[in-house]
Protein backbone atom coordinates (compact mmCIF):
# COMPACT_ATOMS: atom_id res chain seq x y z
CA UNK A 1 0.00 0.00 0.00
CA UNK A 2 2.86 2.29 0.75
CA UNK A 3 4.13 1.74 -2.72
CA UNK A 4 0.88 2.70 -4.30
CA UNK A 5 0.69 5.95 -2.32
CA UNK A 6 4.25 6.79 -3.20
CA UNK A 7 3.70 6.04 -6.84
CA UNK A 8 0.56 8.17 -6.79
CA UNK A 9 2.54 11.06 -5.36
CA UNK A 10 5.31 10.68 -7.93
CA UNK A 11 2.91 10.48 -10.79
CA UNK A 12 0.98 13.52 -9.57
CA UNK A 13 4.03 15.71 -9.12
CA UNK A 14 5.31 15.75 -12.72
CA UNK A 15 1.83 16.37 -13.96
CA UNK A 16 1.35 19.35 -11.65
CA UNK A 17 4.76 20.77 -12.61
CA UNK A 18 4.02 20.48 -16.31
CA UNK A 19 0.58 22.08 -15.84
CA UNK A 20 2.15 24.99 -14.01
CA UNK A 21 4.63 25.59 -16.79
CA UNK A 22 1.94 25.56 -19.45
CA UNK A 23 -0.59 27.64 -17.56
CA UNK A 24 1.67 30.39 -16.22
CA UNK A 25 0.89 33.94 -17.43
CA UNK A 26 3.26 35.46 -20.02
CA UNK A 27 5.22 38.47 -18.78
CA UNK A 28 6.93 40.26 -21.71
CA UNK A 29 10.55 41.16 -21.25
CA UNK A 30 11.00 44.99 -21.50
CA UNK A 31 14.35 44.45 -23.15
CA UNK A 32 12.74 43.19 -26.37
CA UNK A 33 10.34 45.22 -28.53
CA UNK A 34 8.57 44.68 -31.84
CA UNK A 35 10.88 47.16 -33.58
CA UNK A 36 14.50 47.42 -32.53
CA UNK A 37 15.55 50.67 -30.86
CA UNK A 38 19.19 51.41 -31.48
CA UNK A 39 21.17 54.03 -29.59
CA UNK A 40 22.18 57.18 -31.41
CA UNK A 41 25.43 56.94 -33.32
CA UNK A 42 28.05 59.08 -31.63
CA UNK A 43 30.99 60.25 -33.73
CA UNK A 44 33.96 61.09 -31.45
CA UNK A 45 36.03 62.81 -34.16
CA UNK A 46 37.14 66.45 -33.67
CA UNK A 47 35.16 67.61 -36.71
CA UNK A 48 31.97 66.06 -35.33
CA UNK A 49 32.68 67.62 -31.94
CA UNK A 50 32.94 71.07 -33.59
CA UNK A 51 29.69 70.37 -35.44
CA UNK A 52 27.92 69.49 -32.18
CA UNK A 53 29.24 72.68 -30.55
CA UNK A 54 27.98 74.77 -33.51
CA UNK A 55 24.56 73.08 -33.41
CA UNK A 56 24.32 73.74 -29.68
CA UNK A 57 25.23 77.42 -30.24
CA UNK A 58 22.73 77.73 -33.11
CA UNK A 59 19.95 76.24 -30.98
CA UNK A 60 20.88 78.59 -28.14
CA UNK A 61 20.85 81.52 -30.58
CA UNK A 62 17.41 80.49 -31.87
CA UNK A 63 16.08 80.61 -28.33
CA UNK A 64 16.54 84.42 -28.21
CA UNK A 65 13.37 86.33 -28.94
CA UNK A 66 14.53 89.57 -30.59
CA UNK A 67 16.72 90.30 -33.59
CA UNK A 68 18.87 92.69 -31.54
CA UNK A 69 19.77 89.96 -29.05
CA UNK A 70 20.66 87.59 -31.87
CA UNK A 71 22.86 90.16 -33.63
CA UNK A 72 24.55 91.02 -30.34
CA UNK A 73 25.35 87.34 -29.73
CA UNK A 74 26.64 86.88 -33.28
CA UNK A 75 28.99 89.86 -32.92
CA UNK A 76 30.27 88.99 -29.45
CA UNK A 77 33.12 86.70 -30.60
CA UNK A 78 34.52 89.57 -32.71
CA UNK A 79 34.23 92.00 -29.74
CA UNK A 80 33.77 95.01 -32.04
CA UNK A 81 31.18 94.10 -34.64
CA UNK A 82 31.18 93.02 -38.23
CA UNK A 83 34.40 92.52 -40.15
CA UNK A 84 35.06 95.40 -42.50
CA UNK A 85 37.40 96.28 -45.35
CA UNK A 86 38.90 99.74 -45.59
CA UNK A 87 39.53 100.82 -49.18
CA UNK A 88 41.51 103.95 -49.98
CA UNK A 89 41.84 105.82 -53.25
CA UNK A 90 45.62 105.78 -53.07
CA UNK A 91 45.89 101.99 -52.78
CA UNK A 92 44.29 99.51 -55.18
CA UNK A 93 44.54 95.89 -54.03
CA UNK A 94 45.54 93.20 -56.47
CA UNK A 95 42.58 91.61 -58.29
CA UNK A 96 39.98 94.06 -56.97
CA UNK A 97 37.26 93.29 -59.54
CA UNK A 98 35.80 90.13 -57.89
CA UNK A 99 35.66 91.86 -54.52
CA UNK A 100 34.05 94.97 -56.05
CA UNK A 101 31.46 92.77 -57.77
CA UNK A 102 30.69 91.03 -54.48
CA UNK A 103 30.47 94.24 -52.44
CA UNK A 104 28.24 96.06 -54.91
CA UNK A 105 26.30 92.90 -55.92
CA UNK A 106 26.83 93.65 -59.59
CA UNK A 107 27.71 91.64 -62.65
CA UNK A 108 29.49 92.86 -65.75
CA UNK A 109 28.52 92.05 -69.30
CA UNK A 110 31.48 92.48 -71.62
CA UNK A 111 30.55 93.62 -75.12
CA UNK A 112 32.75 94.13 -78.14
CA UNK A 113 31.01 97.33 -79.20
CA UNK A 114 28.03 99.25 -77.94
CA UNK A 115 26.46 99.30 -81.41
CA UNK A 116 25.50 95.63 -81.00
CA UNK A 117 22.90 96.72 -78.47
CA UNK A 118 19.49 97.13 -80.11
CA UNK A 119 18.91 100.82 -80.71
CA UNK A 120 22.64 101.60 -80.29
CA UNK A 121 22.56 104.44 -82.81
CA UNK A 122 19.69 106.04 -80.88
CA UNK A 123 21.79 105.89 -77.72
CA UNK A 124 24.66 107.69 -79.49
CA UNK A 125 22.32 110.41 -80.75
CA UNK A 126 20.84 110.88 -77.26
CA UNK A 127 24.32 111.07 -75.71
CA UNK A 128 25.38 113.73 -78.23
CA UNK A 129 22.27 115.77 -77.41
CA UNK A 130 22.83 115.56 -73.62
CA UNK A 131 26.60 116.20 -73.67
CA UNK A 132 26.47 120.04 -73.88
CA UNK A 133 24.08 120.26 -70.92
CA UNK A 134 26.09 118.01 -68.57
CA UNK A 135 29.63 118.86 -69.76
CA UNK A 136 30.10 121.62 -67.18
CA UNK A 137 28.96 119.41 -64.29
CA UNK A 138 31.39 116.65 -65.27
CA UNK A 139 34.28 119.15 -65.47
CA UNK A 140 33.41 120.49 -61.99
CA UNK A 141 33.38 116.97 -60.52
CA UNK A 142 36.79 116.16 -62.03
CA UNK A 143 38.31 119.42 -60.72
CA UNK A 144 36.82 118.87 -57.25
CA UNK A 145 38.19 115.29 -57.18
CA UNK A 146 41.70 116.40 -58.16
CA UNK A 147 41.71 119.22 -55.57
CA UNK A 148 40.51 116.96 -52.76
CA UNK A 149 43.09 114.32 -53.72
CA UNK A 150 45.92 116.83 -53.51
CA UNK A 151 44.75 118.09 -50.08
CA UNK A 152 44.32 114.74 -48.33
Amino acid sequence: MLRTQLSARLSARPFVASVRRLSSSYIPDPEYTAEPKYPAIFDPSPAADEMRKEEKWHDWLKSHSTVEEKLFEINMPKRYGWHSVLLKETFTPYNLLPMAKFITRTSMIEEETLTQIPGGSKIDELANQLLPSIKGCIEDVIVFHDESKSIG
